[in-house]
């Protein structure tokens, strides 16, 4: 663990235009294997206004086993953030939507098809349809489904859709109903939805829509 902790840490300290894929991908595939010092018990709110837990880094096996922490945010619909104590700014922060992902398909980044959805052959693509598909609970589980509506009830929404669209059974994007996100102005929309996109992970398409179109269910 020692080792494996040395390395991170040399990883945080490289500048700023050598932290691309490749640095991501090695932080992310040693961060399981460490122990973290939990910096405060309660959860902060970060910039992006969503929460956290902040720890620090640590081999000793006597502090919290990283699996055990992520495991326990997975459950509450947190955050991570991973710093020094003495730090305001975090060396790196894992979001909601990347530690459930982490433990429904084994790591925190997916392949872009990697959602939990079962594929056959892509079908002919006519751009003058589109279609709606259940949503599967591989693709957006329960836990998932109460932490958005949990989110969604504390903005006074209670009555949010959603639903599923495909125009070639391959590509798939989850869309919120327009009507149902109360009074969400257009030139909103965009920002809503890199805001929400925190509870989801990075390879999920994410839109809006009218439900004029589209036959929307209850999240």
């Amino acid at each position: 663990m020692e080792l494996q902790l040395q390395e991170i840490q040399k990883l945080f300290q490289l500048p700023l235009n050598d932290k691309d894929l490749k640095w991501e991908t090695r932080i992310l595939e040693l961060i399981p294997q460490l122990s973290f010092e939990i910096i405060n018990p309660d959860l902060i709110t970060e910039s992006d206004g969503w929460p956290y837990l902040k720890v620090a880094l640590s081999g000793s096996e006597e502090d919290e086993a990283s699996t055990d922490v992520l495991s326990w945010l997975n459950e509450m619909g947190a955050g991570l953030w991973i710093g020094a104590k003495d730090k305001d700014l975090p060396d790196y922060h894992i979001r909601y939507g990347m530690i459930w992902n982490y433990f429904a398909r084994g790591r925190f980044i997916s392949e872009t098809l990697e959602d939990g959805i079962e594929r056959g052959e892509k079908i002919l693509i006519d751009e003058s349809k589109v279609y709606k598909v259940d949503i599967p609970e591989t693709y957006l589980p329960l836990a998932v489904r109460d932490q958005l509506k949990f989110f969604f009830k504390s903005m006074g929404l209670t009555q949010v859709k959603c639903l599923l669209l495909t125009q070639d059974a391959y590509e798939f994007s989850l869309h919120f109903s327009e009507e149902s996100l109360g009074t969400l102005e257009k030139d909103q929309q965009g920002l809503f939805l890199e805001s929400i996109s925190w509870f989801f992970p990075l390879h999920y398409q994410l839109g809006v829509s009218s439900e004029k179109f589209f036959d929307f269910d209850l999240l």
